[in-house]
């Protein structure tokens, strides 16, 4: 079957049950190996590979922008996430006096950075409430969940900050709704997309209420590790400020003219120092990955196997499912931890792998310790009922 030739194409340890696609993903021999091809390409004559960089960066951003419907001017290549929402959120002035909301489901890395840009740039920090039960969501339409978030809005609020996914729960933001509400009131909206891409369809074309956004490659998209992107709607570039400086702060130069197409956001915005290229140049074999399998049969795929899980830990665990229904969310299906486990806390995960080799994450949500579970296509059936089964018996 179509989904065992896809399980063929990692290297599995035999051993270990990975049910953390949402934190790492597995990636792909072939991008593996392309990883290791550039690297001893670039050995042979590091000079000319450092040169030559940045001209070969512009051809992996051209992919990377026609891989989600984007323009290759709009995004900038980061490392993770992190990197790329610490650029769009600290670079990004903000009237005096005003606020900046995030709301209690976020990540707590990309939330600081908020808090810290309100502490840096002294303006007010606000934490807006989004429902955190099972039960709430499903009594919750799209357009209600979009007028709840917009009536925690005030006329201070200059920024939103929210995930695309929620990286605890799950639950799947209606971004062009939110977008259309935000922009008609003056707030910029700055979204952190770890979990979006690769997980739903993610088509830039059509965000153009979105002002900033910031995404991880080495999650469901299963590229190498140490790639993300952040992306800026046109109508902003001119105003967002780097956070750091170099060699194309003030004019661009060779090397680095190869991004001049991309005009002066593109230089402002360009990582212009030594570093490992390939992760980065690999994002073309992990696109290409993709268009052999397809994105229908990967997200198929994923679905499925999140729809088996949930049903075998309904029918044999039991615990409280703190995700939003399916249609509500991306693959991550999360429990609250009952309450004889819960003094474990991240003990448990790690006596999950070594007791039981498997792995999971713990990912609390609000102040419930939860266990959060992300199977992707390399999982199997049999792979989930043996996982069920090891949560039973705890």
């Amino acid at each position: 079957m179509a989904h065992l030739n896809m399980r063929n194409e990692f290297d599995l340890d035999p051993n270990v049950i990975y049910l953390n696609g949402g934190s790492h993903s597995i990636v792909p021999r072939s991008v593996l190996e392309a990883v290791t091809r550039y690297q001893r390409e670039f050995e042979l004559n590091p000079t000319r590979g450092l040169f030559g960089a940045w001209s070969e960066l512009w051809k992996v951003q051209v992919k990377l922008a026609n891989f989600f419907s984007a323009r290759p001017e709009d995004l900038f290549l980061r490392a993770n996430v992190t990197e790329a929402m610490n650029s769009l959120i600290l670079g990004m002035p903000l009237p005096k006096h005003s606020e900046i909301l995030s709301t209690n489901l976020e990540y707590g890395a990309v939330a600081n950075i908020a808090r810290f840009k309100a502490a840096t740039d002294g303006l007010s920090y606000r934490i807006i409430e989004l429902p955190r039960t099972a039960k709430a969501y499903a009594q919750l339409s799209d357009t209600a969940l979009v007028e709840q978030i917009v009536s925690q809005l005030s006329d201070k609020t200059s920024m939103l900050v929210i995930s695309h996914v929620m990286t605890g729960t799950g639950l799947k933001i209606p971004l062009p709704q939110l977008a259309k509400e935000t922009r008609k009131r003056g707030v910029l909206l700055a979204v952190d997309g770890a979990h979006a891409p690769g997980s739903i369809p993610l088509r830039f074309s059509d965000l153009e209420d979105v002002d900033l956004y910031g995404g991880n490659l080495h999650k469901w998209v299963m590229a190498a590790k140490g790639t993300g992107f952040g992306w800026v709607a046109p109508r902003l570039q001119s105003s967002i400020k780097p956070i750091f400086a170099g060699w194309t702060t003030f004019d661009t130069r060779e090397p680095f003219n190869a991004f001049d197409r991309g005009g002066e956001f593109q230089a402002k915005m360009l990582f212009s120092s030594s570093r490992d290229f390939s992760p980065f140049y690999a994002l073309t074999d992990i696109i290409q990955f993709w268009e052999r399998w397809t994105e229908a049969k990967i997200f198929k795929r994923i679905y499925h196997l999140q729809a088996h899980l949930e049903s075998l830990m309904d029918q044999k665990v039991g615990w409280a499912c703190v995700s939003p229904p399916i249609a509500q969310r991306g693959p991550l299906l999360t429990y609250e931890v009952p309450k004889h486990l819960k003094p474990e806390g991240y003990g448990l995960m790690i006596r999950l792998l070594k007791q039981f080799s498997l792995q999971i994450a713990m990912s609390p949500v609000v102040d419930l310790p939860c266990l959060r579970l992300s199977p992707h296509i390399w999982n199997s059936e049999a792979d989930l009922e043996r996982a069920v089964e090891i949560l039973s018996s705890l």
